[in-house]
């Protein structure tokens, strides 16, 4: 009875999906890949492109696998490659679903239904990834892939592909990654973490490479380089002919949205405009939800996706949250950064923050830093545990868990920290505890104590933000002599000095009161 019921899935399944395999002179890969795969699903369609000699025994095999009516085989003559085999073979194909495999895979076990039970609407393939660099080589192999970023790669040794989906993007290539291509169209538009998704217990089960490691697996085998190997041991290259161009990318291209909520702070937001064309990493979008009584002004020149949130009589005292829910409507990037309006950002700010993405979901900088502009004091933080919002980036691979989190207060720094860290009130005990891998390694908090990346800069005119509150305490702060942490913690020349002019121009718009100064953005001290 439970076979029976086996049975009827594996047909429910084989009715939507077309396997795709390219092969070339290799009998013995193709014929194990092949009977593995109808061990399990008899009645899928199959399509098979063959380039092999006419007098060789792959020929010959798959020839006669078309007694099968389910099964098609297209000889090209030649070995066009196992991108643009795919290619002929997604033409060929009448299914929405394609099972893309190679020829030296054995399945021991289908997990067909279960990846096909995570195709959603927009998605456009379930399989294993790898950590791909630009240039469609595994990332890390070459010392300039740490520079330029990565993309998830959607591996075609086992994969199933929406060819709908598919279609939308650039397709398969000659190449050793023939899936480059179509990888980094999906990766410019921000879409890697939303349209990809991982099957777990996928992978190689042999070698190792810079980012993986081989093992046994339960579903599919898959020794790499089966026709490559054989290529060699005849003493030819491992893929033949020349391969075809990798779509250029900017190396400066981020592939990182930046979110920023304002309202009624001009001065502020003119300024954030200022820090944020000076970085040393492109924006790939920057998000601005302005819900203030008096609309920002053009945001064409910085190319901002600009979302207008009307205000309203029953809107809270702070309307950050509203700000981001609308913002996160928005996102395209696959990895995103909060920017606050009143902050300081120095110039590698998103450069730095990026680097720490490659190995964490989450990343922020703790040791908060502040600076009064309107008394030239400050004070610092011992957070370690946690990051200020301000300084908070995430991949977006965990998007969805911090998109829950809007859901709450305004400590939605608190909230989104306790993802990763049990420990996230916790304190640095000592000037030499530099950073803290959260309590499940998925976060990290560091210091920038050596090269300062920001000031959370307090005191400007407009309407007041929830870190006014950091001034309740005033013998958190200190007196600045000669504006030497201000110079430290901006040390470009140009920038320190933007806030010093700037202090002039806010004492004029202030009056002075027992020696407090009152009137401005942020509470005094």
């Amino acid at each position: 009875m439970l076979n029976l019921l086996c049975q009827r899935v594996m047909m429910k399944v084989d009715n939507v999906v077309t396997g795709i395999v390219v092969s070339w002179n290799t009998k013995d890969l193709i014929e194990r890949a092949y009977s593995s795969i109808r061990k399990f699903h008899p009645f899928m369609k199959i399509i098979i492109v063959d380039g092999s000699d006419r007098s060789n025994d792959c020929f010959k095999y798959v020839s006669g696998l078309t007694n099968n009516i389910n099964t098609r085989v297209f000889h090209v003559d030649q070995n066009i490659g196992h991108g643009r085999g795919l290619c002929v073979g997604i033409e060929k194909a009448e299914t929405q679903y394609a099972l893309i495999f190679d020829s030296d895979i054995e399945m021991l076990k289908s997990p067909v239904q279960e990846i096909m039970d995570m195709m959603e609407d927009g998605t456009y393939g379930v399989g294993y990834t790898e950590k791909t660099a630009f240039d469609g080589h595994e990332w890390g192999c070459n010392p300039i892939h740490k520079t330029q970023g990565w993309m998830r790669y959607l591996h075609p040794y086992f994969c199933l592909i929406d060819l709908i989906e598919y279609k939308k993007y650039r397709p398969f290539i000659h190449h050793g990654a023939p899936a480059v291509n179509t990888m980094l169209d999906i990766h410019r538009r921000g879409l890697g973490d939303k349209v990809i998704k991982e099957f777990p217990g996928l992978g190689h089960s042999s070698g190792k490479g810079w980012v993986w490691e081989g093992k046994p697996r339960e579903f599919i085998k898959h020794d790499t380089q089966g026709t490559r190997a054989f290529r060699v041991s005849k003493g030819m290259s491992e893929i033949e002919g020349i391969w075809e161009k990798v779509d250029k990318i900017d190396k400066r291209a981020s592939n990182v949205t930046c979110i920023t909520a304002t309202g009624d702070r001009p001065l502020a937001f003119s300024l954030c405009r200022k820090w944020m064309r000076a970085q040393t990493v492109s924006l790939s979008q920057w998000i601005v939800v302005d819900d203030g009584k008096y609309p920002i002004g053009d945001t064409k020149s910085d190319n901002i996706d600009y979302i207008r949130r009307e205000p309203r009589d029953d809107d809270p005292k702070h309307t950050m949250i509203l700000n981001l829910k609308e913002a996160f409507r928005a996102v395209q990037g696959s990895r995103v950064l909060f920017i606050e309006d009143d902050e300081y950002y120095a110039p590698t700010y998103i450069e730095e923050m990026l680097k720490k993405l490659e190995e964490y979901e989450l990343v922020g900088i703790g040791r908060s830093k502040y600076y009064y502009l309107p008394t030239f004091k400050y004070g610092v933080h011992f957070n370690i545990g946690h990051a200020s919002l301000a300084q908070t980036a995430f991949n977006t691979s965990i998007f969805n868990d911090i998109k829950d989190c809007l859901d709450g207060d305004s400590y939605l720094d608190i909230r989104i920290w306790s993802l990763v860290n049990e420990e996230v009130g916790r304190q640095a005990n000592s000037r030499s505890e530099a950073d803290n891998i959260s309590s499940n390694g998925r976060g990290i908090v560091f210091d920038d104590r050596e090269s300062s990346l920001y000031v959370g800069m307090k005191g400007l005119p407009g309407r007041l933000g929830i870190g006014s509150g950091h001034f309740s305490n005033q013998s958190f702060y200190h007196n600045d002599v000669n504006k030497s942490v201000l110079s430290k913690w901006i040390p470009k020349k140009a920038d320190f000095e933007t806030y010093t002019h700037l202090f002039e121009s806010i004492r004029r718009r202030i009056s002075v009161d027992k020696g407090l100064l009152v009137g401005t953005g942020s509470k005094t001290i």
